[in-house]
């Protein structure tokens, strides 16, 4: 599962996450303590683990280049 811009692909759920974190200041700061209360209530998949250990083996540099927030 590679998690770059080339193959990424996002559903509708997606775009309505990126849009409130980009466009509404105080979830977004909020936003790391929501998506671990969230995980903490619903579980954790094995598809999301695999994810975050993928994003944890970049190198600082490539794994921030993905906290660009596109434009609606």
């Amino acid at each position: 599962m590679a998690l770059n811009k080339d193959d990424w692909t996002h559903t509708e759920g997606d775009h309505r996450i990126e849009n409130i974190a980009a466009f509404d200041a105080e979830i977004s700061e909020d936003l790391a303590q929501i998506a671990l209360r969230f995980i903490s209530e619903k579980g954790l998949s094995n598809e999301f683990a695999d994810a975050l250990e993928e994003l944890q083996a970049l190198p600082a540099d490539e794994r921030h280049a993905a906290d660009e927030v596109p434009e609606p």
